[in-house]
């Protein structure tokens, strides 16, 4: 997993905004997005990777790819997330060629599962004819296998193979196997059927997925009331003193970001108990990872408990912190 950040990582429609509602929240927003989640202890146990590009862009459009993806970068200080397999290839010149597609096609994405069947799905607007064309120029896109028997298209290059490294390409970076359904605007991608078809299938049954989960539903509720840019949802190791929480952030000038942090409790008596020692824990504690005081780049500007819910909002100095966390396992919310 990872970001189109300089320092940590490259990134992870209705042209909304990112904005939801607990009953019918926008398909880019983050409650949208997690409706592609099946509800697994596995998914669980896997940290959820959102973007929401379209906040970035705030309504600028850009004439071609290398314009959109610059913007994007300005925008983030370098900081934007894009999941694995675009980021993997998407500063190759070969990429739109290949793929059928730039970043410019992409409102919002999340990255979620355990590797190998790890899944992304990219929301916005994704021709099939383009898709298809592009694919057949790829290495190895003489083996394209394409199903339209039902909604949504399954596209396949290498399916069932392992990993073939002479179709190694800006799409297949390891030349592993490729799977697209593609329908309605939205496409899912992963390395077998089973994971995107379990997807599919998800998208069409949200009582079994995160965005039903009360835990997960809040969280992804609250960030995108902040209409969040990027974030990332985990659940909480044994040790942890909440059970799920959500990092999301906003990007301000000059390399920062307004950071903010949902917990879930178990009660409402062990939320109301942990704003204390969060606020301690920002202003007196380390980085795990970079050693250096918390309070050097985040600034608290709102610590409150409602009802099991711990919000906090802060000011950060690092764009990217609430991905970089994550993704270095960081000791931000070990309190």
């Amino acid at each position: 997993m990872a970001v189109l950040v300089t320092g940590c990582g490259l990134f992870g429609d209705d042209g909304g905004d990112g904005g939801g509602s607990a009953g019918t929240p926008s398909p880019t927003s983050l409650a949208g997005l997690l409706n592609w989640v099946p509800d697994t202890a596995a998914n669980r146990g896997k940290v959820v990777y959102y973007v929401n590009a379209d906040v970035v862009r705030a309504g600028t459009t850009s004439a071609s790819g290398e314009e959109d993806l610059r913007l994007l970068l300005d925008r983030s200080s370098n900081s934007i997330f894009m999941p694995t397999n675009v980021r993997d290839g998407i500063l190759k010149p070969e990429w739109f060629g290949y793929a059928g597609f730039d970043t410019r096609n992409i409102s919002a994405a999340l990255e979620f599962g355990p590797p190998p069947d790890g899944v992304e799905v990219l929301a916005g607007d994704f021709d099939l004819t383009s898709l298809e064309a592009a694919l057949r120029t790829s290495p190895g896109g003489d083996s394209l296998t394409v199903d339209q028997t039902d909604d949504p298209a399954y596209l396949a290059v290498g399916e069932g193979e392992g990993l073939s490294f002479d179709e190694v390409s800006a799409i297949r970076r390891n030349g592993q196997p490729l799977i697209w359904a593609v329908g309605d605007g939205d496409l899912v991608w992963a390395n077998s059927r089973q994971a995107v078809e379990n997807a599919v299938a998800a998208s069409g049954n949200t009582a079994s997925t995160l965005a039903q989960n009360p835990q997960y539903r809040p969280i992804a509720d609250i960030l995108d009331q902040q209409q969040v840019a990027q974030a990332t949802l985990l659940t909480g190791e044994a040790t942890m003193r909440w059970q799920v929480a959500g990092m999301g952030e906003t990007f301000t000038e000059g390399g920062g970001s307004t950071l903010f942090v949902v917990m879930v409790f178990e009660t409402e008596t062990a939320a109301a108990e942990s704003v204390d020692a969060f606020r301690a824990h920002i202003e007196n504690d380390r980085s795990s990872a970079v050693g250096a005081p918390w309070a050097n780049t985040l600034t608290i500007q709102d610590v409150h408990a409602d009802g099991r819910l711990v919000i906090a909002t802060m000011a950060s100095t690092d764009a990217g912190i609430s991905i970089s966390v994550a993704i270095r396992e960081d000791n931000l919310l070990a309190f």
